[in-house]
């Protein structure tokens, strides 16, 4: 720590999965691609390259420096990057790769492109991970005096063929956790087998109940999530069907990841059976839990309550009234392609407020959510002041036709009345390459 500010590091790791995400930076450095997979046999080299661009136009534009380096990175349940030295992983391909420029300078409006090499070593086969992280020359400080430098990672993602790994995976955990909840229990620690029915006492805000799961990569083999919950009735009826969302889709081998979905709809008293299920892109099945709901009379009537209020409209939060401009998002990218949106949120009210942003897709259909990237999922805003929340999409190559997401806005504290605010996204992948 030098001078009488405090440092900190601003960084995001996001990607098709974990591909690595953007933390805006003011200065108008652009890197690309964010993600790229990467096959190499064993023994053998490969190049792949990362783009750097000085996206600044206007006159006043000055050069900006950049320093590139390769690090290790490992993401927690909750979906967070934390970046480590290379080499300090078991999956680590950092120590692999060497790149044959570390600092640049580009003049506004310019780009460059930096060559990088991996060297596989004979023994190597199966997945690997490292990421390039680019850190900004310029830094800035807030106006408590902290200084901020700006990083942006690029994912690289290296497969060595030699091994073919299955996709594995259970349901570690679920439960159903009311708010207001103190102390909730999970109800099977030891999966679906361990289960059991638990009623759950006291008084509760009247907000929806959530179930949350945690998803276990058992095998060595990455792949992307989606799982939806089904709530039936006694008489086997589905009651209540929608999607589990989390931070990140992607899960890498061994990691867990947990998964959440709000039940905003009254349900009468009743026992009913709770079933998630997650498609991770195995052939031989999917990971699947159930566990027994028991609603009362007291809940029946907490959860009729918050529905009558219906899903919060901006002003409805103490303090808050948010405006978010467009009311809609639509793009149309080709296969393989990368796209950026932008959406501006105001804080008309006269709170600061709280902002948790999530990119949802839908339950019954091909879901294009892990390919679109918020640089800032949680953010504060204060009294009048607004933010520009950039998505980025990155479209795989496979992809065609029509794809619907929503981009979920919740505003206000955990605790507290939360504003939740819904913006369609609509995208359209037709044609080649971009």
């Amino acid at each position: 720590m030098r001078g009488s500010g405090t440092r900190i590091i601003a960084a995001a790791v996001a990607g098709m999965a974990v591909g690595l995400l953007v933390q805006t930076a003011p200065a108008g450095m652009v890197v690309s691609p964010l993600k790229q997979e990467v096959t190499v046999k064993p023994g053998r080299t490969a190049t792949f390259y990362v783009s750097l661009s000085n996206r600044a136009r206007n006159p006043q534009a000055t050069p900006l420096s950049a320093h590139l380096e390769v690090m290790d990175f490992a993401v927690n349940e909750a979906g967070a990057v934390v970046f480590k030295p290379p080499g300090t992983l078991k999956n680590s391909a950092s120590n692999w790769i060497t790149l044959t420029k570390a600092d640049v300078t580009l003049e506004p409006d310019r780009g460059e492109e930096i060559e990088c090499t991996i060297n596989a070593p004979y023994s190597a086969a199966g997945e690997y991970y490292s990421a390039i992280v680019v850190t900004m020359g310029r830094k800035s400080r807030t106006a408590s005096g902290v200084h901020v430098d700006f990083r942006i990672a690029s994912g690289v993602f290296v497969t060595v063929p030699g091994r073919t790994f299955p996709k594995r995976a259970r349901v570690a955990s679920c439960e159903v956790v009311w708010p207001g909840q103190k102390g909730s229990r999970n109800l099977f620690p030891e999966g679906p087998e361990g289960c059991c029915a638990e009623k759950v006492p006291g008084t509760f805000l009247p907000e929806p109940l959530k179930v949350v799961a945690v998803l276990q990569n058992t095998g060595q083999a990455r792949f992307e999530a989606a799982g939806q919950v089904r709530i039936s009735n006694s008489q086997g009826r589905t009651v209540f069907k929608g999607p589990m969302t989390t931070k990140r889709a992607r899960v890498l081998g061994g990691d867990t990841r947990r998964f959440e979905c709000v039940l905003d709809k009254p349900l009468p008293p009743c026992e009913y059976t709770v079933r998630v299920e997650f498609d991770y892109g195995s052939q031989w099945g999917k990971a699947q839990a159930r566990l027994p709901l028991v609603i009362s009379a007291e809940q029946s009537a907490l959860l009729a309550k918050a529905a009558e209020t219906g899903p919060p409209t901006p002003g409805k939060a103490p303090g808050a009234a948010i405006e978010v401009v467009p009311k809609a998002l639509a793009a149309k990218v080709p296969p393989g392609g990368f796209r950026s949106l932008k959406l501006t949120i105001k804080n008309t009210g006269q709170e600061t407020v709280r902002c948790k942003a999530t990119v949802v897709g839908p339950a019954d259909a091909p879901s294009p959510a892990s390919w679109i990237l918020l640089t800032s999922d949680t953010f504060v805003l204060a009294e009048a002041r607004s933010k520009n929340l950039p998505l980025v999409i990155i479209v795989p190559s496979e992809a065609a036709g029509s794809y619907k997401a929503t981009l979920v806005l919740e505003v206000g504290e955990v605790d507290g009345d939360r504003q939740r605010i819904e913006v369609p996204i609509e995208l359209t992948v037709k044609g080649g390459k971009g």
